[in-house]
């Protein structure tokens, strides 16, 4: 009973933070905000944010169904895809902080280059690729239903 309270608020959050995620990206783009340097790591953010909301959404479907969509171990592999775009997303953030850093302690310098951004944000999806590579040989080792952690007690344990 528990269980299906937390899958329905997971769904919901599921729901409202996609829509949120979109409408930034939309925002963003429809107003050729991109040229800015803020704007285009929040872009970025806003990307990873909208992705890495896939992994909740397996779990919000192993709720309300009682079933898991990883029947393989190469959907299971699949599920590195969001956790990427997490831990990426973590550390756009952290380049944001060192962006707003820079504008506070040195507000007379020029914007950082455009192509320092895509640098930035390159590095950035590849060290998030990086953390994310021993899972797939984790998942070569574990059945396709121990895919993810449980986030609720067991009520019999």
């Amino acid at each position: 009973m528990e269980s299906s309270y937390v899958g329905y608020a997971l769904t919901s959050v599921i729901i409202f933070g996609s829509l949120g995620n979109i409408l930034v990206i939309v925002s963003i783009c429809k107003e050729n905000f991109c040229k800015k340097t803020h704007y285009y790591v929040v872009l970025h953010l806003s990307v990873c944010d909208l992705i890495s909301l896939l992994l909740p959404a397996s779990h919000s479907y192993k709720w309300l169904t009682g079933e898991y969509w990883t029947v393989s171990t190469a959907l299971c592999k699949l599920t590195i895809l969001p956790r990427t775009f997490f831990t990426s997303g973590v550390l756009f953030m952290v380049v944001m902080s060192l962006l707003r850093y820079r504008a506070v302690c040195y507000p007379l310098r020029p914007a950082v280059a455009r192509w320092k951004l895509h640098v930035a944000s390159s590095t950035v999806y590849v060290f998030g690729l990086l953390f994310r590579i021993p899972l797939l040989f984790i998942f070569d080792l574990i059945t396709p239903d121990k895919c993810f952690e449980p986030w609720l007690p067991q009520h019999g344990a």
